[in-house]
């Protein structure tokens, strides 16, 4: 393969989505670029990262992109996942020319796909999109995709009391705090969380910073104010949605959480290709699997139980099964192009090649 049709690939496989922005991929290239190496560089501690999933999650989306893209400029993608754990190593890709390959019809989606954190339109998407989402669930095994109407208001209380937790959890605020940029010289960093991405209605830079302060975070739940914080930033998104949808998976494990990563982001283009767009709304299920992996730490007593009980009426509204993992939870719609999205660090600070 030549370089630039690596580099290509790769830039494409960089737009994937990661929380917080933080883009946590490595690049380690093969011997004349028919190959390469991603691995997954760990962060400053991160409250919803429990175990890397989240960060499986992203890496799983970088590879979806990255087989799209391949298959564009003429190759197919031999994806090897390395399920240990302990190592950084997500997965093993090499490249064989595919003559007979046609071009996806979602490599252009790539590029357009975006976060939008403003009101969307209620109605029904394409069916096109829906026959696409039942493709995908007959063959994903791993995973059941569950797809609601946006009145379901039992499903939007559940996620809007769950925002209003993680407004009050201490370590989900820091994760927050390190994260979001606010000045121009952070914004430019392209590493984070740039604050004008948030979808704040007004005295955006003010409230951003004050979205940094634990005292103001306190405060807010002392007198209540976080429910208005959780209504405006969660419940009323919900409600202008045209649907929000839940996935699960049948297995906690590394590979699985990268193949659901992989397959959200096909969602995602899919839904990118029919005019929509998507905002995750995962602290339920990030918080979840720290209460079963990391016996609840940083949560309160109080904290915990309700995000149980809040487990309990999920499980029982989605018709959930005991076995099942649930691993994200986003909503769609039709809406306006965002006018600011977060952008990406250059592609050389993803790539080391290796050369003999």
């Amino acid at each position: 393969m030549e370089k630039p049709t690596f580099y290509k690939i790769i830039q494409a496989g960089i737009q994937a989505p990661s929380g917080d922005n933080i883009q946590p991929w490595k690049v380690i290239s093969g011997i004349n670029f028919d190959s390469f190496t991603l691995k997954f560089v760990k962060h400053k501690k991160d409250f919803f990262d429990v175990n890397n999933f989240a960060t499986f999650l992203s890496c799983g989306a970088f590879l979806e992109n990255m087989s799209i893209a391949t298959e564009k400029f003429g190759f197919k993608s031999i994806i090897s996942i390395n399920n240990n754990n302990k190592s950084d190593i997500i997965a093993e890709i090499k490249f064989k020319p595919n003559n007979k390959a046609k071009a996806n019809n979602l490599y252009q989606e790539i590029f357009k796909r975006s976060t939008s954190r403003v009101s969307y339109k209620k109605d029904k998407l394409s069916k096109n999109f829906y026959n696409g989402i039942k493709n995908f669930q007959r063959k994903n095994k791993f995973a059941k995709i569950r797809l609601f109407d946006g009145n379901n208001e039992k499903l939007k209380d559940i996620i809007y009391i769950a925002d209003i937790i993680r407004l009050g959890t201490k370590g989900a605020h820091e994760t927050l705090a390190a994260n979001i940029r606010i000045t121009k010289e952070e914004i430019n960093r392209r590493d984070g969380l740039d604050y004008r991405t948030l979808g704040i209605p007004f005295a955006q830079k003010l409230t951003s910073r004050l979205l940094k302060s634990w005292a103001f975070a306190k405060l807010a739940e002392k007198t209540k104010l976080n429910r208005i914080m959780a209504y405006v930033s969660t419940r009323k998104l919900l409600n202008d949605s045209s649907g929000i949808a839940i996935l699960t998976i049948n297995k906690n494990s590394k590979e699985t959480a990268i193949k659901a990563g992989m397959l959200i982001e096909r969602i995602w283009l899919l839904l990118t290709k029919y005019n929509g767009y998507s905002q995750p709304f995962a602290a339920l299920s990030f918080f979840l699997k720290r209460i079963k992996l990391l016996n609840a730490e940083g949560f309160t007593k109080k904290q915990k139980n309700k995000l149980i009980k809040l487990k309990e009426e999920l499980y029982t509204l989605a018709k959930i099964e005991n076995i099942e993992e649930l691993a994200f939870i986003f909503r769609f719609g039709r809406a306006n192009k965002p006018k600011i999205r977060s952008l990406r660090r250059d592609i050389n600070s993803f790539i080391k090649e290796v050369i003999f």
